[in-house]
This record gives C-alpha cells, structure tokens and sequence, in this order.
C-alpha cells in the first residue's frame, strides 16, 4: 500500500511552529490502523514515531471489533481501502454504525475516484492517499478528534 519511494520523517522534523504542543495533544492517543500487510503497518506506526501516540494493528474484522469494544482509548480508525473492498466497502458500514463517534479514515492506495467516492459513501470520514507524509498525518488525527478531546489532553 505505502509507496516505498515515500520519505519516512521523523516526528521530531515535523514542520510545525510548536512541535512540544503537538506531541502533548497527540500523547496517550490510540489509533487502530486495520490492515494485514505488516509492512504497511510498520510504515504507518514509524511516520508517528515520537508523536506520544500508541499504533494498534487488527489483521481482521475479528481483531477491531475486538479492540473497538475493549479498548476504551482508541480515537481515531486508520483502514486500507484494499482491506475496505475485500468486504465490497461494506465492512466500513459495519465499523461506522457500531462506532459512530469513531473517526475512520481510510487510507486510499491509487487515485481512483470510484474508491474515494465508495468509501466516503460507505461511511469512512475522509481519505488519505497512501503517498502519506507525518505533517498531514499528524493534521489529518487532530481534525478528527473532538474539540474535548484535544482540550483534555492539552490540560495534563
């Protein structure tokens, strides 16, 4: 999924006027990335390297019911649309109205339209294409947790 000629950046480097702020609402966060290409996985969890985030991985529908329900932290649902279409999209459904305060974003793997289209149709938040770079990535969870989340974590 993740195009191996991506620059992986550490999080240190990111480009922001107050990278210690960042870290501080980003810290203790869980985010579930559902996908069962480890590669991909490793890829997704390095770009957050040093961001006070914990990655979780699920390789099945199973595993994130399992860690939806169980572990209470999760804020933010990273998916492959390559997982999302195994299921016709429609696992996106399933995961939405289950979780419907559960921001997911799928993680699109080519330009295609018809998959960005079908996604956002079968309930994903937004998409980012695979070409990911930690500056988006770490924008992209902060606009996808709520304002009282942010306010809590930028309080301790």
């Amino acid at each position: 999924m993740f195009d191996s000629h991506s620059h992986s950046i550490s999080f240190t480097t990111l480009e922001m006027a107050d990278r210690k702020h960042t870290s501080t609402l980003l810290h203790g966060i869980q985010i579930l990335f559902i996908d069962d290409d480890y590669v991909n996985f490793l890829y997704f969890n390095e770009l957050l390297g040093g961001s006070g985030s914990e990655v979780m991985r699920a390789v099945s529908v199973s595993q994130a019911i399992y860690k939806l329900k169980y572990e209470n932290a999760i804020r933010v649902v990273f998916m492959s649309a390559e997982f999302a279409e195994r299921f016709n999209y429609s696992i996106l459904r399933f995961f939405k109205d289950r979780f419907p305060d559960l921001p997911i974003i799928t993680i699109i793997d080519d330009q295609s339209s018809k998959a960005q289209k079908r996604c956002i149709e079968e309930g994903s938040d937004c998409y980012i294409h695979r070409h990911i770079d930690n500056n988006h990535l770490v924008e992209l969870i902060m606009d996808n947790i709520t304002s009282d989340q942010i306010n809590s974590y930028a309080n301790h």
